[in-house]
C-alpha cells in the first residue's frame, strides 16, 4: 500500500486552521507505523528520517526489527479492508507499539528504584519522573502533541523523597516545568537566583497542601510555525477551570470551560454569559505576558 498523501484534517474547534496530525492520514507510514512495501517486505514504507531510525541498527538489528512486524504487515498486506478499517488498523498499530515503550520506561524505572534501595541510597535521593509534554493517543483525532489541549498541556510528574515527601501525596496546585529548578535548589538549601521565573513547590510537595499565595492560572506559548504538524502558533492562559487560547497570527480565539467539557469539544468563546469571564482571562493573560516578559514581536 503506498504512502497516503498528506490532506487536510480540520479540528471542531477551528475550521479555518489546518494541521497535519491525523492517524490515519498524516503519520508516517513508514517511520511512524512500521509499515512495509508488501508481504515480506524489509523495506519501509515513507521515512524522513532515515538516518534516525534504520541508520542507527546493525544489519542484525534491522533484521529482528523487520521479523518482528513480518507477521502483522503480512496479515495486512492480505487481508481486504474498507478505508474505515484501515484507520481503525493504523491506531491500533500505533498504540500497540506506544504502550509497550511505556510499560518498558516503568519496569526501566523500577529496575533503578530496586538498585537505589539495594544499595542502600533511596533515602537520600531525589527520584523525579517527568517528560516534556504529554501526547496524543486518538484525541480529537491526532497524534504528537504541540496543542494547548489537555492531553498535551499537561505533563507527567512523579517525585520521591523518601522522609520528606509522604506516601500518597497528590498535589493539584498548578505547577510548570519553569518550577523544576527553583524547587530542586529549595530541596538542596541553595538559594534561588531572583531571575528566574519559576516558583519553588517544595512545600506543596512535603505538606501536600497548597500555600495561600500560590498562582492560579498558567501561561502558554507555542511558537514554531510553519513547522512539523503545521500546527499554528498560539498563546494562551489556564486558570482551574477556564482556558482561553489566542491563534495570533489568525486572530482566533478559543474559550473552554474544563469543569464542563473536560475533553474541549465545544469552542465557547463569544457565546452568550462569557462576556465577563473573558474579559478577566484576557486581563490574567497580559499579566503573564508581561510578568514572563513575552517579546513584543511575539503577537
Amino acid at each position: 500500500m503506498p504512502q497516503t498523501g498528506k490532506v487536510v484534517f480540520l479540528h471542531k474547534n477551528f475550521d479555518t486552521l489546518c494541521r497535519e496530525m491525523n492517524i490515519y492520514r498524516d503519520m508516517y507510514e513508514g517511520h511512524d507505523l512500521k509499515m512495509v512495501t508488501g508481504i515480506d517486505s524489509d523495506t519501509l514504507l515513507f521515512d524522513p528520517w532515515p538516518h534516525a531510525f534504520l541508520g542507527t541498527m546493525t544489519p542484525g538489528e534491522q533484521h529482528r526489527f523487520f521479523d518482528a512486524y513480518r507477521e502483522r504487515n503480512n496479515t495486512f498486506y492480505i487481508t481486504p479492508r474498507t478505508e474505515k478499517e484501515i484507520a481503525e488498523w493504523k491506531y491500533q498499530r500505533y498504540l500497540q507499539d506506544y504502550l509497550p515503550t511505556i510499560r518498558a520506561v516503568d519496569e526501566s524505572v523500577g529496575q533503578l528504584l530496586d538498585y537505589l534501595e539495594e544499595n542502600g541510597l533511596d533515602e537520600n535521593t531525589i527520584i523525579i519522573y517527568s517528560s516534556d509534554q504529554g501526547f496524543y493517543l486518538g484525541e480529537h483525532g491526532w497524534f504528537d502533541k504541540r496543542f494547548m489541549y489537555e492531553e498535551s498541556f499537561e505533563m507527567p510528574l512523579l517525585m520521591q523523597y523518601k522522609g520528606y515527601i509522604p506516601d500518597s501525596t497528590n498535589i493539584r496546585a498548578l505547577t510548570q516545568n519553569i518550577d523544576f529548578a527553583p524547587t530542586l535548589l529549595d530541596f538542596c538549601g541553595i538559594g534561588i537566583p531572583d531571575d528566574m521565573q519559576g516558583e519553588s513547590f517544595k512545600e506543596l510537595a512535603e505538606t501536600g497542601s497548597t500555600p495561600e499565595q500560590w498562582r492560579e492560572s498558567l501561561y502558554y506559548h507555542y511558537y514554531e510555525f510553519p513547522g512539523f504538524h503545521s500546527v499554528r502558533a498560539h498563546y494562551g492562559v489556564k486558570t482551574e477551570r477556564y482556558k482561553l487560547i489566542y491563534f495570533y497570527k489568525e486572530k482566533i480565539w478559543e474559550l473552554f470551560d474544563l469543569q464542563n467539557d473536560p475533553h474541549e469539544i465545544d469552542n465557547i468563546y463569544g457565546s452568550r454569559g462569557t462576556a465577563k469571564i473573558t474579559r478577566e482571562l484576557k486581563k490574567e493573560l497580559e499579566r503573564l505576558r508581561t510578568l514572563y516578559d513575552v517579546p513584543e514581536e511575539q503577537q
